[in-house]
């Protein structure tokens, strides 16, 4: 039986042990790139773009969709510094889920799909080279599912993730 924590998410958030990893290139056509040495673990990761050279190469805004009521669907993110946040995400094996984010897969390769919005005009092949010298995988293992949904959320607004905002209200 699963049961809510005793304690606030803050607590549970502070008490978190973060590992880093660099993404580095697979042999595999369908999963280009990985997190190196992540483990096959449950748990939290956060990707955050840590160079401040090909920070420049990035647009600083991107649309997101919502409803037609709402005027301004565009996230303006020009005051963020490195290292920005870019997405915190759950997941039941860290290892595959790092794989898939910058896969072949568009079902599943939400952070390469994210990066073409700001990146207009690249190849899928050359964000994935300038991933590989821009971004950082943290992560931070958590066997329960509970914990983990609500660290997840409590992740996103409180380090501001501009990934995970990609709807306004419906």
């Amino acid at each position: 039986m699963a049961n809510l924590p005793n304690v606030s998410v803050k607590v549970l958030w502070d008490q978190l042990s973060w590992g880093q990893t660099e993404l580095c290139k697979t042999q595999s056509r369908n999963s280009p790139l990985e997190g190196e040495d992540l483990p096959r673990a449950a748990g939290l990761y956060k990707i955050s773009w840590v160079d401040d050279s090909t920070w420049n190469q990035v647009e600083k805004s991107f649309h997101v969709q919502g409803a037609k009521c709402i005027e301004d669907v565009t996230i303006h993110f020009s005051e963020r510094l490195t290292p920005c946040v870019l997405t915190i995400g759950k997941t039941t094996n860290l290892h595959e889920r790092i794989r898939q984010h910058f896969g072949t897969n568009k079902n599943n390769n939400r952070m390469l799909k994210r990066l073409h919005l700001v990146m207009p005009g690249l190849t899928d092949e050359d964000i994935r080279e300038i991933c590989l010298k821009s971004l950082r995988v943290d992560y931070a293992e958590v066997s329960d599912w509970i914990e983990r949904s609500l660290l997840e959320s409590y992740g996103e607004s409180s380090e501001v993730s501009i990934f995970d905002l990609v709807d306004a209200e419906h």
